[in-house]
């Protein structure tokens, strides 16, 4: 049975090959027209049919293309070639071929292996073609065969490199995302445990372990800093192609893959995880000089999400805050509820956002203004809060100067708003 590959699309440097083969077989043994047809995706991306890449006179293409429905014809037609010795003439064959190229044709099918690759038709008007030509046209036959094998594999390996250099991206984008979450909890611990050693006694036996709490996270935050150095330099080897014996083609095109990671959804009860957060947030901030103020209500409906995405989102907003407010300033978290959404507003008095800065701040590494400053700080963490909430269907806005809290020309404080959707209710 005929064997039709779906190839990749060919390049034009086989194209223009082809193109320098038929023209040789005009001027080497007489041919007067030829057409080279290849294997190639049809129209809806199912399956693959033959197309005319190269044809010789060069109006042979431009006719063929007026006339889609006599093209179709040909290429029915050059499917009940395949099957015919190389160098046999076959003697029905489309008028409208016949019109634009003449008698006798012949069909030399591009075999590789048990595929059929495309076909070479050729032919001359004046004389049936004699043993030594066919032979010259075989060779020709043989040349653009492996040519085409070549160029397959060439696009192929281009395909694989571009898919593994995106896939390197998002795995060095997920480690970036996994240290920046890690800092959070770390400052945290290092926060709390100087908090307590501003409440003990230097002669009490728990003031060990708190100066110990203090200096392990000292140490694993150094350790992260230099993990993020090592990651910041890490190049992943992309895999070499497999050999393949006898130059066979490469696999099908591979279906793309979806490297999105998609977040299970499920109501979530806001309280449960903001009580958590804020609480351990208003130590941070007194210890800043900062106040953090909020209202939590158990009326608050559940809403569309996941606990863990919602933490981290929240925990970003609220850090950025308190981080970016000087001491003496405020944080104020505001939870409204609506029919559909409820929206989370963060507002702050701290140093603001320039306009400038303000269409740039969800972009991975982007600190603007901020980064000539002495906050440290790695641009990812809007970047990473505006990634998760796209995976949460909801929106997340960006205002300075601050919406909630009076603020100065000076510090203008900013409002960042999170919208979520209401879960829908079980009947």
């Amino acid at each position: 049975m005929t064997t039709l590959p779906q190839l990749l699309p060919v390049s034009a440097e086989f194209v223009s090959l082809c193109q320098g083969q038929l023209q040789l077989i005009a001027q080497g043994i007489g041919a007067q027209w030829g057409v080279v047809y290849l294997a190639q995706p049809d129209c809806e991306g199912q399956g693959a049919t033959l197309q005319a890449i190269a044809a010789f006179p060069d109006r042979l293409i431009t006719a063929m293309a007026a006339e889609q429905e006599s093209t179709e014809t040909v290429m029915g037609e050059q499917l009940a070639w395949v099957d015919l010795p190389i160098g046999e003439e076959k003697g029905d064959v489309d008028p409208h071929l016949m019109g634009l190229l003449g008698e006798p044709s012949t069909a030399f099918p591009l075999c590789h292996g048990d595929l059929i690759l495309g076909i070479l038709a050729t032919g001359r008007r004046d004389r049936p073609w004699r043993s030594p030509e066919v032979a010259h046209i075989a060779l020709v036959v043989d040349s653009l065969v492996l040519a085409c094998v070549l160029d397959q594999q060439k696009s192929w390996a281009t395909q694989q490199l571009a898919q593994q250099q995106h896939l390197q991206t998002l795995e060095q984008d997920h480690f970036h995302d996994l240290l920046h979450q890690l800092r959070n909890p770390t400052m945290a611990i290092g926060t709390f445990g100087k908090l307590l050693l501003k409440r003990l006694m230097p002669e009490e036996k728990n003031y060990g372990v708190a100066e110990g709490i203090v200096r392990e996270s000292d140490r694993l935050k150094d350790l992260l800093a230099e993990f993020s150095a090592e990651v910041d330099f890490l190049t992943a080897q992309i895999p070499q192609l497999e050999s393949q014996a006898n130059l066979a083609l490469p696999p099908e095109t591979p279906s793309q893959q979806n490297l999105e990671r998609a977040l299970p959804l499920q109501p979530v009860v806001l309280t449960e995880v903001l009580l958590p957060l804020v609480t351990s947030l208003e130590a941070i901030a007194a210890e800043r000089g900062v106040l953090l103020n909020y209202s939590l209500s158990d009326a608050l409906p559940p809403v569309l999400g996941n606990q863990t995405a919602l933490l981290e989102i929240l925990n970003n907003l609220l850090e950025n805050a308190i981080k970016y407010t000087p001491p003496g300033g405020q944080v104020l978290l505001q939870i409204q509820s609506q029919a559909q959404e409820v929206t989370i507003a963060v507002h702050d008095t701290g140093y603001g956002i320039p306009a400038v800065d303000l269409p740039h701040v969800f972009e991975r590494r982007y600190r603007g203004v901020q980064g000539e400053g002495a906050i440290e700080g790695t641009g990812l963490g809007l970047a990473i809060a505006s990634d998760l909430v796209h995976k949460l269907a909801g929106d997340l806005e960006v205002y300075s100067p601050t919406l909630g809290l009076p603020h100065t020309e000076q510090l203008p404080g900013s409002t960042f708003i999170l919208w979520l959707k209401v879960a829908p209710t079980s009947r």
